[in-house]
């Protein structure tokens, strides 16, 4: 179940019958509305039944001042049989009514879909320097497009393409579930390109707050539209699918549903079309700057004043305590505090008998309180099940055995 909250207040002159009219002609009786039913209460009051057994009547119910306030629990989901969607097109087209009306949920999903009726997107062209990208790419000898955009990306951050290839960012590293099958690996190079690279709303992403970053219905749900989208034409086995494919797929989000959109009617249709090597190169490129630009994001390229949250750690403590530090939560996170096995309790005797063997009772009581301040760091822990996971950077197995 959803939580939708939806507050606001009729314009002067405005009343409660007014909005039943409009809603009234919304309601079909085919289609996603089909069993809903919309009565107008009293003069004041608007119900609206969903008819499912799940959802809660959603009641407009205006006081003195024409003004409502909205709390439903709804059982409807976006890019299913269509209804979470006539809801909010239903309110969008009745907001000439109002002087002001908010619409929002517990995941983000109303205000994302809200935001997605104001604009459409553009499958572009490429600019001149971008179409010379491509025929560079071509003419230096390069023909998969998964490899041309790989190279486009490593470019980008200054890397080599065999580097980036097996780059993930440790800030975001927890986000495209690295073990996941749900996420193709393709993901954590898209979101590390977006990450180090790329600004939102005005805002490099690297340097957003975690609030900022991971807010649905904003950044975060531009961020997963953009992974998830061009995922679906990374076909060597490192995205969704080994080929190409019409076939609907459930978006979670309004920016993946479009996103969706964009990829069956433009992009496919071109990319088969093309008879050409170049051509279809250029069609794949014009389809990540499209959804790239569509999404909201600015490229600024990489910040070389950039401070990561590691490089923050080393500021507070000093480089080499920051690292021993880090070593040591993350040495405990994989043996201890992400361990059910029996020998938990053993490890973490030994921990601490060794910590304070090695670097003293001060020492482990700076330990303990430095835990307890990042206990709760969404990029501590990002970072930490990233190398206690993946890596041996800040692993010392010594201090448990």
């Amino acid at each position: 179940m959803n939580t939708v909250f939806c507050s606001g207040c009729l314009k002067r002159g405005k009343e409660a019958y007014d909005l039943f009219e409009v809603l009234e002609k919304q309601i079909k009786k085919k289609g996603p509305t089909a069993k809903w039913e919309l009565l107008l209460a009293d003069v004041n009051k608007i119900d609206l039944n969903f008819n499912d057994e799940c959802s809660e009547t959603f009641t407009f119910e205006f006081d003195t001042k024409n003004a409502f306030s909205v709390i439903c629990k709804i059982a409807l989901e976006p890019g299913t049989d269509g209804q979470f969607e006539a809801l909010f097109d239903m309110l969008y087209k009745a907001q000439k009514l109002f002087k002001e009306i908010k619409v929002s949920d517990d995941f983000g999903l109303a205000e994302s879909y809200w935001k997605s009726k104001q604009y459409k997107f553009v499958f572009r062209e490429l600019t001149e320097a971008e179409a010379e990208r491509v025929k560079v790419f071509v003419r230096d000898g390069g023909k998969p497009h998964e490899e041309m955009l790989r190279s486009f990306m490593a470019e980008d951050m200054g890397m080599s393409l065999e580097a980036f290839k097996t780059y993930i960012n440790p800030e975001i590293a927890m986000n495209s579930a690295m073990n996941s099958t749900e996420y193709p690996s393709i993901c954590s190079s898209l979101e590390s390109y977006l990450y180090e690279t790329a600004s939102f709303s005005g805002e490099r992403l690297c340097e957003m707050d975690d609030f900022k970053y991971y807010d649905m219905g904003n950044v975060g749900f531009s961020v997963f539209a953009f992974t998830q989208g061009l995922a679906w034409i990374f076909l060597d086995g490192s995205g969704f699918s080994e080929q190409l494919s019409k076939e609907k797929k459930k978006t979670v989000t309004s920016q993946e549903a479009q996103i969706w959109q964009m990829y069956r009617d433009f992009f496919i249709p071109l990319y088969e079309a093309s008879t050409e090597d170049t051509e279809k190169l250029m069609t794949v490129y014009r389809y990540f700057v499209s959804a790239y630009d569509f999404l909201g994001f600015r490229f600024e390229g990489i910040d070389e004043n950039h401070k990561s949250f590691i490089d923050k750690l080393a500021d507070k403590y000093s480089a080499d305590k920051a690292n021993i530090l880090l070593t040591c939560y993350c040495t405990a996170y994989r043996y201890i505090y992400n361990n059910s096995s029996l020998k938990r309790n053993l490890y973490e005797e030994n921990f601490e008998n060794n910590l304070k063997n090695k670097y003293g009772e001060e020492f482990w009581q700076e330990y303990l309180n430095f835990a307890e301040e990042y206990r709760i760091n969404m990029r501590m822990m990002q970072i930490v099940t990233y190398y206690s996971t993946t890596k041996a950077k800040y692993i010392q197995d010594a201090l448990v055995l």
